[in-house]
């Protein structure tokens, strides 16, 4: 109870204080010296490569030259990401540049309580990175009618698929082509439990196939649905929870998946069969570079570009930055130049990878090696091909991009204030229930009439209610 009271504490001074200072560091910080060195630190989500060092080294040979800058880029181990920025930003921590998502170190909630810098008249400054991206991208990160941080160009919208390892599909002769729904799933995961041992994973998480059709999502679970009503999917998720109750009896999970936060270690020991994946062009090459062995990947859904989806992974400005002109023109540099790109996410060439002699676009390298997912830092289509990909991955990728189907309240952003308590009180419930349901950990119909009785009481219909009257006075003023 003190630690959660004194959490509470630290997150209220810092929105506080950050607040009460802000207009003074944002009038302070908008003029920009290139004369003046100056050492930019960046968070990334990212366990620290082998040969890290050498590689920061000589990227910081390079970006002396070109803006006058030492990067001190911080790798944190992704199961620690979200618990140290949070250490991080209620201490105030003078630093610069941080990675954060609609899904890690949240962006929204971050921008709300005060953490990140509003861009709007630094992307003045920095006219190549406003010009960078369309608006309607731009509009994907607003909150409040602002922008808090730069997209990471890449899989802009979301498509989400289940992988495999190849090498148990191949074992047990099953074709991608027969897995097409919850059933067909299920089998194949019945016969890989049925022949492997009991410590091998079948699944890591409770991804199927789908039991919902893209919709807005607001916030705490909730979203707008085609038709322009808040809901809470509450049908399509009593299917999920009974199919995962189900497997949870059948031992697919993990024995230990009410209290597992990390599976990096797991996935690259090869110990989990199956379990999310977002898809992309490229993807199954990715996995190889990142884990040494080949996944096939069958996807869920259809191609869905939406807020969720730009803000999966940016870049913002931390409050804090003593230097954010010349921290947004690194991220430019980070979008346009193929050489730091590929520095920082491939390493040095000659001792991680060689270029193909016969494509200077193509690298050799072995799997398993330095590498740093360009999806973290900058622009994924400036990266060097590997052996695993096709010749047009980034034309395929910038096509998709262009022809996934658009939320049509990409630009709606949910004011949280008039009901921040039950946000709080309703995401609390959700987090109490949440493994119980999605890992099946207790029957369903036993826990929902107290996970209703707690909704209930955490005051969910109100909140609905002010999505509904928010989302309903933005569509009047688009029309």
């Amino acid at each position: 109870m003190l630690k959660k009271i004194t959490a509470l504490f630290l997150a209220g001074l810092m929105a506080a204080s950050l607040s009460a200072c802000g207009e003074k560091q944002e009038t302070a910080s908008m003029k920009d010296d290139l004369s003046e060195h100056v050492t930019l630190k960046w968070y990334i989500n990212k366990q620290e490569p082998n040969g890290f060092a050498e590689v920061m080294e000589e990227a910081n040979k390079y970006l002396n030259e070109k803006l006058n800058v030492t990067l001190d880029l911080v790798c944190i181990q992704p199961g620690d990401y979200n618990q140290k920025m949070q250490m991080v930003m209620a201490a105030q921590e003078e630093y610069d540049l941080v990675w954060t998502s609609s899904w890690s170190n949240k962006y929204e909630p971050n921008v709300i309580s005060g953490a990140y810098l509003d861009l709007e008249e630094l992307l003045d400054q920095v006219p190549g990175m406003r010009d960078f991206y369309d608006d309607e991208i731009w509009d994907a990160t607003r909150v409040n009618g602002r922008i808090y941080a730069v997209p990471m160009n890449q899989v802009l919208y979301n498509q989400d698929s289940i992988f495999f390892q190849t090498s148990y599909l191949d074992k047990y002769n099953v074709s991608l082509d027969s897995i097409t729904d919850n059933q067909t799933l299920t089998d194949l995961y019945q016969t890989v439990r049925d022949g492997e041992p009991k410590d091998f994973i079948i699944t890591k998480d409770s991804t199927c196939f789908p039991y919902w059709t893209n919709m807005t999502s607001v916030a705490a679970d909730l979203y707008i649905d085609e038709q322009g009503k808040v809901t809470d999917n509450r049908e399509g998720n009593e299917q999920k929870w009974a199919l995962m109750r189900d497997w949870n009896n059948r031992g697919f999970f993990p024995s230990d998946v009410a209290t597992l936060t990390d599976t990096t270690s797991l996935l690259m020991a090869e110990k989990i069969f199956s379990g999310y994946q977002r898809y992309l062009p490229g993807v199954e090459g990715k996995w190889k570079i990142s884990y040494g062995y080949d996944i096939s990947c069958v996807t869920i859904n259809e191609p869905f570009l939406s807020r969720g989806g730009v803000q999966t992974t940016m870049t913002a400005i931390s409050r804090t930055s003593k230097h954010p002109v010349r921290a947004l023109k690194l991220l430019e540099l980070m979008h346009t130049d193929k050489y730091l790109l590929n520095l920082i996410c491939y390493g040095i060439e000659g001792r991680d990878y060689t270029k193909d002699p016969n494509d200077e676009n193509r690298m050799i390298r072995d799997s398993g090696g330095y590498y740093i997912s360009e999806y973290l830092v900058g622009n994924q289509f400036l990266a060097y091909l590997v052996p695993s990909y096709e010749d047009d991955v980034w034309e395929q990728t910038e096509k998709a991009n262009k022809a996934a189907k658009r939320d049509p309240n990409i630009g709606f952003s949910f004011d949280p204030s008039p009901v921040e308590a039950e946000i709080s009180q309703v995401t609390a419930v959700n987090t109490e229930f949440k493994k119980s349901l999605d890992y099946g950990l207790d029957d369903p119909q036993n826990i929902l009439p107290e996970y209703d009785r707690k909704m209930e009481l955490a005051g969910k219909q109100k909140l609905m209610e002010e999505i509904q009257t928010q989302y309903d006075a933005w569509k009047a003023e688009q029309e």
